[in-house]
């Protein structure tokens, strides 16, 4: 903030020091800041104040003393301070005890006022003069001049000037307030260069479409298109922790067809930019998304994609609730209802999902199956191929049981009525188990990580798999920036293996099951999974929580052992207390989640998720309040996230991926791994 005092007596009077005080004003409080000017050229004094809190009103008094310390001259504004600005104020001061005589009528500019004071080529700044006209001095009329620029309406007290697009030292503007009798012209200069102590944060949202590919063309066709969300969304804003406990929020619109800054929303294309960001040092970028959640992203990038992949169309018709889909299926492996399953696949409609097969008789061959093709299912068109596949046990020599895929059928040129009832007819064939994995499986360096995984209290026995290998598909690049299919991949295999398992290595590869086109990729998922309870107060029955270490891996695998790669955190706390027991104490409602780096891999970065825990007809109810992308191992939560009596848990993900998280939290690589560190109850 540059603040100027001003008045042609200044010098001629004997001021010897001029005294500055800046206050809450019509803002939000904060201790008074009090200082001094200094000499300026010719018979002005002024300042460089900092660490002027943001907010509306902000009151700036200014005293003139003579040596004796008798108050000579004062003036004061109340102007609106902006986060992050440079704003520029002039102050005209006037005389404590004007001598006796006739009432003066002159007009009076209290004060000018500009933010910013260093302007971007081609870029606005906000013009505001406080005029005072004592007696009657007649018609009042006003009006601005500028060397250089162009102002929005030069006759308002208050208005928008425009700098020129090229860069300039300074362009001088003037104010003028002229009555009958006279007038009084009060100016200031403005930079027209970049301000290196702050920067413009833009982006986008934009939704990147894999569509399958053309005839006759092997490679997809990838689209980028403004999703329905970016009408809805509030633009993201940044948050800049001045001191410990102490935020500046700079919030986030965008720039309309003439240049204006549109406070709040993105445009119609999705774009959107935070102005005066602090060029040094990180922020986090704070964004709601569709479903409420809000996330807090640790960058310290001028350029953000708020973008995501998405498998499929770009204009996939949603399911209506009522969709119902019936698959009339012919070539059934004999019916196992404990171990087999059916799922359902087409990277047209974007879709991998489960199909529920309850009914089905044990031992069938053929039978008829229902299920709701509900969103965010989209609706098959003619061009869109469907597999239906079967996963069905299969006993190896050597006694190792797993499920692969046996059977699989392919439909086309099927049209889906959103709402109304469609019955497809499926044969199966049987699939050949073409597919090879190695497996040497150290399962005990898994589970030696349950310690660092959850409460031990919370731990809940035979909810889960806790040794999981799966054989996944992808029609696209396992790198990232890539889709992921609605709910997951196709299965070709799986192997489970229980709690306290030896560790297993075959002697002979794996067998499974591929029945997708050559195009498609293989993945090789293994995890460990704990299963952890969370009750809310007041409610009867737990919520399910699960924990687990995995990794993704694109095959042919580099290595056919699988261990670890990724470790949870270490010594997880919580304002200083360990956070993986439940605490009695009450937490701050902004309080500090510290960790140390993972014993075995090096994380990317970490993702820190809240969640809410509410009793509703006596069910725990989870709600995920916010997560938080970061590369410290370290965060404060900002205020306005957690709210006091309220019961909360956390997971802390150690991440390793090619995905840029903090430049673009919402891209994906199906290459991936992570380890999950839940903690226990706490409440603000």
């Amino acid at each position: 903030m540059q603040l100027a005092a001003s008045g042609s007596d200044l010098t001629a009077s004997g001021v010897a020091s001029v005294t500055f005080a800046v206050g809450p004003g019509g803002g939000p409080a904060f201790a008074p800041i009090v200082g001094q000017l200094s000499p300026s050229a010719g018979s002005g004094w002024s300042a460089s104040v900092t660490e002027v809190p943001a907010g509306p009103q902000r009151s700036f008094d200014l005293v003139a003393y003579d040596a004796g310390g008798t108050a000579l001259f004062r003036g004061g504004a109340q102007v609106d301070v902006a986060p992050g600005r440079t704003a520029a104020i002039s102050v005209a001061l006037q005389q404590v005890a004007p001598p006796s005589g006739p009432e003066i009528s002159n007009p009076v500019v209290q004060y000018l006022a500009v933010s910013p004071a260093i302007v971007a080529p081609g870029r606005a700044a906000q013009l505001t003069a406080q005029v005072s006209a004592p007696g009657s001095g007649g018609t009042l009329s006003t009006s601005w001049q500028a060397s250089c620029g162009t102002f929005s309406d030069p006759t308002q007290p208050s208005t928008v000037w425009t700098a020129p697009t090229s860069a300039s030292d300074h362009c001088t503007v003037s104010f003028t307030a002229a009555n009958d009798h006279a007038s009084t012209t009060v100016a200031l200069s403005i930079a027209v260069q970049q301000d290196n102590t702050v920067r413009d944060v833009v982006g986008w949202r934009l939704a990147t479409c894999w569509e399958d590919p053309t005839a006759g063309s092997a490679m997809a066709t990838i689209l980028s298109i403004a999703p329905p969300d970016v009408a809805s969304l509030a633009a993201p804003a940044a948050l800049v922790e001045t001191s410990p406990g102490s935020w500046v929020t700079y919030a986030g619109g965008h720039l309309s067809a003439d240049g204006s800054f549109l406070l709040g929303t993105f445009s119609p294309s999705g774009s959107f930019i935070i102005p005066q960001v602090p060029a040094t040092g990180p922020f986090l970028l704070s964004l709601t998304d569709p479903d409420g959640v809000r996330w807090l992203v640790e960058t310290n990038a001028s350029t953000v994609d708020l973008g995501y992949d998405e498998l499929g169309r770009c204009d996939p018709a949603p399911a209506a609730a009522g969709t119902q889909v019936s698959f009339a299926v012919q070539g059934l492996e004999p019916w196992s209802a404990s171990l087999g399953e059916l799922e359902a696949t087409s990277s047209g409609a974007g879709l991998w999902t489960p199909v529920p097969a309850s009914g089905v008789a044990e031992g069938a061959t053929s039978a008829t199956i229902s299920m709701t093709w509900g969103a965010p299912l989209a609706l098959l068109v003619p061009s869109d191929s469907l597999w239906l596949h079967q996963l069905a046990p299969v006993q190896r020599p050597d006694g190792v049981a797993y499920r692969s895929a046996v059977r699989s059928g392919m439909v086309t040129g099927i049209a889906l009525a959103n709402g109304t009832a469609s019955t497809l007819a499926v044969n199966l064939l049987p699939v050949a188990q073409s597919g090879s994995l190695a497996v040497q499986w150290s399962t005990p360096d898994f589970e030696r990580n349950l310690a660092s995984m959850a409460p031990a209290s919370r731990l809940v026995a035979g909810r889960v798999a806790p040794h999981r290998l799966a054989i996944l598909a992808s029609p696209y690049s396992l790198q990232s920036p890539a889709p992921v299919p609605s709910g997951g991949w196709p299965e070709l295999a799986t192997l489970e293996l229980p709690a306290g398992a030896a560790p297993l290595q075959l002697s002979s590869p794996l067998a499974y099951g591929e029945f997708l086109p050559q195009s498609w990729l293989e993945l090789r998922e293994v995890r460990y999974a704990a299963s952890v309870a969370y009750q809310a107060p007041g409610a009867t029955t737990p919520v399910y929580e699960t924990s687990t270490v995995g990794s993704r891996d694109a095959l042919p695998a580099a290595s056919a052992v699988l261990t670890p790669t990724l470790t949870p955190v270490q010594s997880l706390r919580l304002d200083g207390a360990d956070a993986l027991s439940d605490l009695a104490t009450p937490v701050t409602t902004a309080p500090t989640f510290s960790w140390g780096p993972p014993a075995v891999g090096s994380p990317s970065y970490y993702v820190l998720e809240v969640d809410a825990l509410s009793a509703v007809a006596g069910a725990t109810v989870r709600t995920t309040v916010a997560r938080v992308v970061t590369r410290s191992t370290q965060i404060t939560l900002p205020p306005g996230i957690l709210a006091a009596g309220c019961t909360y848990f956390a997971r802390v993900t150690a991440m390793a991926s090619l995905a840029p998280l903090d430049s673009a939290p919402f891209r994906s690589s199906p290459v991936v791994s992570w380890a999950d560190a839940l903690t226990g109850t706490f409440t603000p």
